[in-house]
């Protein structure tokens, strides 16, 4: 991955899982550069120079059998792929449908944008709003709950509508055969607005068509 790959990344409000040339997986957990550590207040400059100083970049991961996290660093050459823990975890089904060409960050593209949106469940009474962490690729939207146990990857070939109604975002894609409609909304309208604008333009939206 290249130096402006990582930066992209660092800092996104979206777990991810580094994995290394020599195979080793790093994660889930935050994934940042020296100094955006180093800006966190949490570590000594000794502490990061002690796991490799200036120009490395690693995940921050809290195990639960550790009261404090633990940090991993790394330099860029080491670095094989950044990727959401959302689509780390998909079932056996997602796994084979998915495997080769969207897992990675490199697969996937560029992240375009990060951020919390409410999405309205399809069988839930209770609850029919709940949060979710999105990220828009070059070539995907993922979302997942905080915790990652629950998450799904959609293919911007998969997608078949986006449209503003009020201040809900309602899209449509196709999953497991069917078209399945899906409404999302951010705190504010014009962060909704922006989201489908963004979703737009990566899908090839035209309003001639």
């Amino acid at each position: 991955m290249t130096a402006g790959q990582l930066e992209r990344l660092v800092g996104q409000p979206v777990m991810m899982i580094m994995t290394c040339v020599n195979g080793d997986k790093v994660g889930p957990g935050t994934f940042g550069n020296y100094e955006y550590f180093l800006n966190s207040g949490r570590y000594l400059v000794d502490d990061l120079e002690s796991l490799g100083g200036h120009g490395t970049y690693g995940v921050e991961e809290i195990l639960e059998d550790h009261k404090n996290p633990i940090l991993t660093l790394v330099k860029p050459l080491e670095i094989v792929s950044v990727e959401s823990a959302c689509a780390e975890d998909f079932d056996e089904t997602h796994k084979q449908m998915h495997h080769g060409d969207t897992a990675c960050f490199g697969a996937l593209g560029d992240a375009i944008m990060t951020g919390v949106l409410d999405k309205r469940a399809n069988h839930h009474v209770m609850h029919p709003w709940q949060a979710r962490t999105f990220t828009l690729y070059d070539s995907a939207l993922t979302y997942c709950t905080e915790d990652g146990k629950h998450n799904k990857l959609v293919k911007m070939s998969d997608i078949e509508f986006i449209e503003m109604k009020g201040n809900v975002l309602c899209l449509t894609w196709r999953e497991g055969g069917k078209n399945e409609k899906h409404q999302i909304k951010a705190k504010s309208e014009a962060e909704t607005v922006a989201w489908s604008e963004a979703l737009k333009r990566v899908w090839g939206y035209s309003p001639t068509e």
